[in-house]
């Protein structure tokens, strides 16, 4: 999601060249440094990450928030992480373990998901308790 910019260029954070069919050439993991979500947050109004950039905790651990969630929230920023999904989650969670975090927890604005039935269902289950 895009501010309104006086600019139509398809490159608005002016991050790498544009390549022949006007895309650019960047690298987007420099985008979710601290110090350039604040760059981004000037002409976005919204992050896409994946899921694992929003969280920290060693394995065993509880999750909780990242560097990266904490400064998406203080810009005001959206979160719509990706993919949701039962293969490759963190050692001994569920998915609907994950995704009550994320959107019950940490109140997420939307989710990517290869199971868009389990989401909507704990989304379901989130509001009902609130």
């Amino acid at each position: 999601m895009l501010k309104p910019m006086a600019s139509r260029s398809p490159n608005p954070g002016g991050w790498g060249e544009l390549n022949d069919w006007d895309m650019n050439t960047v690298d987007y993991s420099a985008m979710v440094s601290a110090e350039r979500l604040s760059r981004v947050a000037e002409y976005a109004v919204g992050i896409g990450p994946v899921f694992s950039l929003l969280l920290e905790g060693e394995a065993g651990d509880v999750l909780r928030p990242s560097a990266l969630f904490r400064k998406a929230r203080n810009l005001n920023l959206a979160m719509h992480p990706y993919t949701f999904r039962r293969e490759g989650l963190p050692p001994e969670t569920s998915l609907e373990a994950l995704l009550d975090l994320f959107i019950g927890e940490l109140h997420i604005d939307g989710v990517f998901t290869d199971n868009p039935d389990v989401a909507v269902q704990r989304r379901s289950v989130v509001a009902a308790q609130e």
